[in-house]
């Protein structure tokens, strides 16, 4: 069995949970009250801001920060004094901060905004060998049950040890705080506007995107790239102990929380990771103003889709209408 490090101390235990489902939702089991599901993602110390390094390249400067427990972000912003706009951008399983800028950091600051991105835990400059062995069993697990269209919920259902399951959870949990983190980063920053924030995940990144833009009012637009939510049908059947923990990763319960703050959902027509149903059921939960956009492909998005969201979420940050800026492909 692996073993799952202290990732989980100090959280929330399972309160009693309400007796009827939830309909809507299309899920048969009780679901946490918004009460339990924020106190669960309870708020962390804000610090003083760190000391950080800056570079210049070409017309940006790149700063590198440490902040808390080894979390490290990196902050790229034109090079022009002002205060900014900025994305924070989420990658997905596998992946990096450096990784995900290569593909999106581009992009955004090409329209004037500026970027932040930091690792998931177990992930970039946080791997740990340990880590590394959890994250080829999980994959190992997924891929045994892959065939059902549906990684995360081959995860869930296809690991009798829950290890898998444990460390998913883990990921999305701790992923969600250092987010606040990074939040927290930006609001302290003199070049940056802090009322004109959004995030931009991909993946497992767009989980805990839609997660944090249902807890922190700071963020004012949400992208979410080959996102959905694959755990909230597994609520029903689960014992009461774990069904807090697996409400608690399941964004369907989080973006109906956005209170009038705007979602894009960009998804893939072939994604067998995260497949049509549990892309539909996220975007069904959240309130107006959404839009969802379908390519053709499969998991990774092609350019033109990321070069869209890169203008939807700049236009709305920026205040101008974003009426032609995602077309259907």
């Amino acid at each position: 069995m692996l073993s799952l490090p202290l990732l989980m101390a100090g959280q929330a235990s399972t309160p009693g949970l309400p007796a009827t489902g939830d309909p809507i939702l299309g899920i048969r089991t009780s679901v946490p009250s918004w009460e339990q599901l924020r106190g669960f993602y309870s708020s962390h110390p804000r610090r003083r801001r760190p000391r950080e390094t800056v570079e210049h390249a070409g017309n940006t400067l790149i700063f590198r920060a440490r902040l808390r427990d080894g979390l490290r972000v990196v902050f790229m912003r034109p090079s022009a004094p002002g205060r900014y706009p900025s994305v924070l951008c989420l990658h997905g399983l596998r992946g990096s901060k450096e990784q995900f800028l290569r593909l999106v950091g581009g992009r955004l600051l090409a329209r004037g905004l500026a970027v932040i991105a930091i690792d998931a835990p177990f992930h970039g400059q946080r791997r740990t060998p340990e880590g590394d062995r959890m994250l080829a069993h999980m994959l190992a697990v997924a891929g045994r049950g892959l065939a059902q269209g549906d990684l995360a919920a081959s995860v869930f259902q296809g690991d009798s040890g829950r290890a898998g399951a444990m460390l998913y959870e883990a990921i999305v949990e701790k992923g969600v705080r250092d987010a606040g983190v990074a939040l927290d980063f930006l609001a302290a920053r003199k070049d940056v506007d802090s009322g004109r924030i959004g995030v931009l995940g991909s993946s497992l990144g767009s989980t805990m995107a839609a997660i944090l833009g249902g807890l922190d009012s700071r963020v004012g637009a949400v992208v979410l790239c080959v996102g959905g939510d694959p755990t909230l049908p597994l609520l029903d059947g689960a014992t009461p102990e774990a069904r807090l923990r697996l409400a608690a990763v399941s964004p369907s319960l989080f973006v109906s929380h956005f209170d009038g703050r705007p979602l894009l959902m960009v998804n893939a027509m072939l994604d067998k990771t995260v497949p049509g149903n549990a892309a539909d059921r996220l975007f069904a939960a959240a309130g107006e103003p959404k839009k969802q956009v379908w390519y053709r492909g499969s998991h990774t998005l092609p350019s033109e889709a990321l070069d869209q969201a890169a203008a939807w979420i700049a236009a709305y940050l920026q205040g101008q209408s974003t009426k032609n800026f995602v077309k259907r492909a």
